[in-house]
């Protein structure tokens, strides 16, 4: 297959889960407030404090390339999953979720809640960044669909694993309405579009 329909295929994949990804991160939203309005603004807290902290104090490079090459480790066993996995996962959110989810069981309390939710929200905001930079300096031309296209991906798969997550630790947030919700909008979104292409009144 020649690169350019290989471009031509990852451009019409790109926009085609457009809708997906909007989906995803609107019903995120709202499961966060059906968690708790104190949920959603800890989360989001910790996502803008990783945006003001790496615009104007410090880029940890570093700790986002040690994160991903310790679950490549992890998944040696087999290197094309392993390439996968230190690319598409963030290390931190992983590692932070799986804390967190030990800590509910042991602990069990609420009290060091918004601690974790602030650091898993600031997590994926330094996943999130460097990923694209990442990818900026990888690809010749980063304003391709190849570019758009990982990292649209990268964030859906984020996004559904917080939810799944969240799901075990905050009994108003339901990853089923998560992922319903996901789909309906999606789902709008598609009609919407392919109503305007293929049924002009």
């Amino acid at each position: 297959m020649s690169d350019h329909i290989k471009n031509l295929v990852i451009f019409i994949c790109t926009y085609f889960l457009l809708p997906v990804s909007v989906g995803i991160s609107v019903s995120f939203y709202s499961q966060l407030g059906a968690a708790g309005i104190d949920v959603r603004n800890i989360f989001f807290a910790g996502l803008f404090s990783f945006l003001v902290l790496y615009l104007f104090v410090w880029e940890p490079h570093f700790l986002h390339d040690k994160g991903q090459s310790f679950i490549g480790r992890l998944c040696s066993f087999s290197p094309s999953f392993a390439n996968s996995a230190s690319f598409f996962v963030s290390a931190y959110t992983a590692l932070f979720l799986i804390i967190f989810v030990i800590f509910s069981l042991i602990i069990r309390t609420h009290k060091y809640d918004s601690v974790f939710i602030f650091i898993i929200g600031l997590s994926i905001g330094l996943y999130l960044v460097f990923t694209a930079k990442n990818l900026k300096s990888q690809l010749e031309d980063f304003v391709s669909s190849r570019y758009f296209f990982t990292l649209e991906v990268a964030y859906m798969i984020n996004l559904t694993i917080v939810a799944f997550v969240f799901n075990y630790l905050f009994k108003s947030f339901s990853f089923v309405k998560f992922f319903q919700l996901s789909l309906k909008i999606a789902g709008d979104i598609y009609y919407v579009v392919f109503g305007q292409l293929f049924f002009v009144s």
